[in-house]
């Protein structure tokens, strides 16, 4: 053994260590979304951040159908809770037997609000309800992430 090759081959073996830990966190970590501080606009009010999060539910669960009864049981409450009105309850009811749906989401509105991470978890959660993940169903959730900023690996590890 050549003396002082120890050493050598740690600090090879580190640097390795630390460029593979490097490697990872970018990977892991887009620069452009860490610098990005969120504005949070204290001035919307709860009902319509609720409505605009229950139209984006329920465009999702009619997409490919009507809303199935494990969609709905996770949507009722959501639906029954908020602060809409009574008349705006009663048509989101009626639309999960509806197929297809297509509200207009103000997806600007719920980033400003602060809820945008709150969203796409009641989105994953919701593709996952009936146990059926379609290839729609992931598309509206890459399309409702990239409306709210939400780094892709946040919503794709969601999905696994």
């Amino acid at each position: 053994m050549i003396p002082g090759m120890g050493t050598v081959f740690a600090i090879i073996q580190a640097k390795m260590d630390t460029a593979k830990i490097a490697a990872t966190s970018i990977a892991f970590l887009d620069p452009k979304m860490v610098l990005e501080e969120p504005i949070i606009d204290a001035s919307i009010d709860d009902a319509s951040i609720q409505e605009h999060r229950i139209k984006a539910l329920i465009n999702l669960m009619t997409l490919d159908s009507k809303a199935t009864k494990e969609e709905q049981k996770f949507v009722l409450p959501i639906i029954k809770k908020s602060d809409v009105s009574d008349d705006l309850k009663m048509l989101f009811k009626e639309s999960l037997q509806s197929s297809a749906t297509d509200y207009t989401v103000n997806y600007d509105l719920i980033k400003r609000s602060g809820e945008a991470e709150d969203l796409i978890v009641d989105l994953a959660l919701l593709i996952k309800r009936d146990g059926d993940i379609g290839p729609g169903e992931l598309e509206y959730m890459k399309f409702a992430a990239k409306r709210l900023n939400i780094h892709p690996l946040v919503y794709e590890k969601m999905m696994e």
